[in-house]
């Protein structure tokens, strides 16, 4: 487990989306059909990937997640799978730091 901490622009996936491909070149197209919101991500070398996601919002406060993403390792190509949940604890970040873009 662990914690993040996440604001109403962190959320805002269009401009996280806009500062990551800045980042690190990578391109990421969302689409969003009621609770569900799919992307695909393509990353350029040194470190080329793709990547494929879903988020599915079961309320307000909770969201389940799952992707996949194939690396190319030095010619190599390996799949990593991630699943995982998400549950709001409240509305003061303490000590945690936002997640940005930047």
């Amino acid at each position: 487990n662990f914690k993040i901490c996440m604001t109403k622009e962190t959320l805002d996936a269009d401009a996280w989306h806009q500062q990551q491909e800045l980042v690190t070149g990578c391109k990421t197209q969302t689409t969003r059909s009621g609770n569900v919101w799919r992307w695909h991500s393509s990353c350029p070398a040194p470190h080329a990937s793709e990547s494929d996601g879903e988020a599915t919002f079961v309320s307000d406060t909770k969201y389940t997640l799952k992707s996949t993403t194939t690396l190319d390792e030095g010619g190599t190509k390996k799949t990593h799978t991630m699943t995982g949940a998400s549950t709001w604890l409240g509305a003061d970040c303490g000590d945690i730091k936002p997640m940005t873009g930047k």
